[in-house]
């Protein structure tokens, strides 16, 4: 039950933005994942609803996000998505959230359906960016139906030669001096025909050692 329910996409999935792309990305200083978004699908009184959770999970010192993309359904408009209240951990103002098909371009690479613009305010010591330990997650609903969390799992429209990507971020302050920046992007995790073996084998290898 434990694996079925980490390779469930339609329910749950965890995307580790833990590698950077693009010329002259300086990579965030700590341990990855420096970023974190989770989708998980929603039941009882809010089914057919996901929960969107951005999480600062591994930046460090004065590093902080001013961008972060994502995607939905090809098939679906992502105009009609609506944004809940958001519930947040740290001092950061909200962002502003934008939404049209394969759009917005993501630096060096990937034209992606949602943006969210972080605050880049160094007033009040930059009480107000998305930096180090930062939460913020959104109940979000569809006009035309009900959505998962597998609605979410889809790559950007290729605008490059580096992604795609589910999703990416662009990370500011990098670097030793704070004066560099970073492309950052989730990590591919097998599909379901590899997960298949993955999961085959460890159970062949099981069911040797038993016998």
């Amino acid at each position: 039950m434990l694996i079925s329910s980490t390779i469930d996409r339609a329910s749950a999935a965890t995307y580790q933005l833990s590698e950077t792309y693009g010329i002259g990305s300086v990579a965030p200083a700590g341990k990855t994942p420096w970023l974190t978004l989770t989708t998980t699908s929603l039941s009882g009184a809010d089914a057919g609803k996901v929960q969107l959770e951005f999480y600062a999970s591994g930046l460090t010192g004065k590093e902080y996000v001013d961008e972060w993309y994502l995607n939905i359904d090809p098939a679906l408009d992502p105009k009609n998505l609506s944004f809940g209240s958001a519930v947040k951990t740290g001092s950061f103002s909200l962002p502003t959230i934008s939404l049209a098909t394969d759009f917005y371009k993501a630096g060096p690479d990937g034209k992606f359906d949602i943006k969210l613009i972080f605050s880049t305010s160094n007033a009040g010591g930059g009480i107000n960016r998305f930096t180090v330990g930062d939460k913020l997650s959104y109940k979000v609903s569809y006009s035309g139906g009900p959505i998962t969390a597998g609605s979410f799992d889809f790559f950007s429209k290729p605008e490059g030669i580096y992604g795609p990507y589910h999703t990416a971020a662009h990370v500011l302050a990098t670097g030793p001096d704070a004066s560099g920046s970073a492309w950052v992007n989730s990590v591919p995790e097998p599909g379901p025909p590899l997960q298949a073996l993955i999961l085959g084998t460890v159970l062949l290898t099981f069911y040797r050692r038993r016998c």
